[in-house]
């Protein structure tokens, strides 16, 4: 049986399995290092995706997503 967890994240009040938990790490811990690479290189964000060894394309759809979520947090 897997463990139902409340997320302090999630926008509708839904609890979480352990998959889903684990993927609100990883967006947690994705989110702090683009704003690392970010202040890193003075917010450009095409150097900022070279550093993070990712496109620009991703980069700015990972940028979309924390976005959505910061919106989901207030």
């Amino acid at each position: 049986m897997i463990k139902q967890i409340a997320s302090p994240h999630s926008c509708d009040g839904r609890t979480l399995d352990g998959l889903s938990a684990l993927r609100e790490a990883r967006a947690v811990l994705d989110a702090a290092t683009i704003r690392y690479a970010l202040r890193m290189t003075g917010d450009n964000r095409v150097h900022a995706a070279k550093l993070l060894g990712i496109s620009r394309a991703s980069l700015y759809r990972k940028l979309k997503q924390i976005s959505h979520r910061e919106v989901c947090d207030d």
